[in-house]
């Protein structure tokens, strides 16, 4: 049987309109970003929450890190800026906003995540969160330039005074 030429292009355009609509139906709205991931690991964490200014690394190179008044901190220098030893509590308390003022209007731009984790999740989750991401930034560490036994540090404590850091006599008390 042959079917009119108007016939087929209006069963044409009908199937045309139906597949049309039902992919705008099939569309799904935008998602935006989580807030809060499932995951409490470390690295997604980091990923998620200081990356952005820290960069993937931790040396303060993210893609946020330019339209900031200052330069993130380089997490990877926090066990030499410590004498050897990684600051874990120290890290623990500016991630979750412990001991450093919050004002209003940003003396400091790091987010104060304590908080922000506190109001999604239990308490147990959040020190969980917290911990990983310390622990986290700690595996971020560079090999220290100066050795951390025991020699070097007596050195560093009763010599470098007046033998410099290099041994060479140009400590601040010579």
């Amino acid at each position: 049987m042959r079917y009119p030429t108007g016939f087929v292009r209006g069963v044409l355009a009908v199937g045309v309109l139906a597949g049309w609509a039902a992919t705008l139906g099939a569309r799904a709205e935008p998602q935006a970003p989580k807030i809060l991931i499932d995951s409490v690991a470390g690295h997604d964490s980091f990923d998620l929450y200081c990356s952005p200014c820290h960069g993937r690394t931790g040396q303060g190179d993210g893609p946020v890190a330019l339209a900031l008044k200052s330069r993130p901190a380089d997490l990877t220098r926090l066990t030499e800026l410590g004498g050897g030893t990684f600051p874990a509590e120290g890290v623990r308390a500016f991630v979750t906003g412990v001991g450093r003022p919050i004002a209003a209007h940003g003396t400091s731009e790091m987010p104060v995540w304590g908080p922000f984790f506190r109001y999604f999740e239990s308490d147990i989750r959040v020190r969980e969160r917290v911990a990983n991401i310390v622990t986290y930034i700690e595996s971020l560490q560079r090999e220290p330039a100066v050795s951390t036994d025991q020699g070097a540090r007596l050195f560093k404590t009763y010599c470098a005074s007046c033998h410099g850091a290099s041994g060479r006599g140009a400590g601040p008390a010579s």
